[in-house]
């Protein structure tokens, strides 16, 4: 008799132990992420726009930066730490992260066309766009499935400004020059994929 009621309360403790760590390791790290990652978040972001599995790109931290899922929000916590990032109706921004990575710019990382200051002073490449990160002194602007040519029409229509060229140490630059004010352009492109950096005198 007392040994079925030591049982009994054995299986009511064992059952209340899984509860706490389903808690403590499942739901409890959700909420914390939700909470750290969607601190100054805006209601109803979204493009709208239903994610297609064929778009998945695996060299993006979040596929859709209006309308990031819960698992990305829980890897960019993991990757950067509590408080220094928050998604918002232009994408995912990273503050204070030279506290993380060492002389780090805080950035913006979007995958639409962004109103800011740099985009505004830079021709928008006619290109199919696949991350923009917008920094505290430079702008990188990524582009998929492009030609050489395709960048090389881009050079054209920046040259005029971008005039003064210079040799680049990357074997993948097909053109880097700086314009009057002393900002530089470098534009690379390796096995259907461009960059596009400038990076803004101060």
């Amino acid at each position: 008799m007392e040994r079925n009621k030591l049982v009994r309360i054995s299986k009511v403790l064992t059952f209340i132990l899984i509860l706490i760590l389903l808690f403590v390791f499942l739901i409890w790290p959700k909420i914390i992420n939700k909470d750290s990652t969607t601190k100054n978040d805006e209601e109803g972001i979204s493009t709208n726009i239903p994610f297609k599995a064929s778009d998945y790109d695996n060299s993006k931290m979040v596929q859709d930066y209006l309308n990031p899922t819960d698992e990305e929000r829980a890897a960019i916590t993991q990757k950067y730490g509590l408080g220094y990032s928050y998604f918002d109706g232009e994408g995912l921004h990273l503050v204070n992260i030279s506290d993380v990575y060492t002389y780090e710019e805080d950035q913006l990382i979007t995958d639409r066309w962004p109103n800011h200051k740099f985009t505004n002073a830079v021709v928008k490449p006619d290109m199919e766009l696949r991350e923009i990160i917008v920094a505290q002194t430079y702008l990188e602007i990524y582009v998929k499935d492009v030609s050489k040519k395709e960048l090389k029409n881009y050079i054209k229509e920046i040259e005029d400004e971008y005039k003064h060229e210079t040799s680049s140490g990357n074997p993948n630059s097909i053109y880097k020059a700086y314009n009057d004010d002393g900002n530089t352009v470098d534009i690379t492109w390796k096995s259907e994929q461009g960059c596009i950096k400038y990076v803004f005198a101060q």
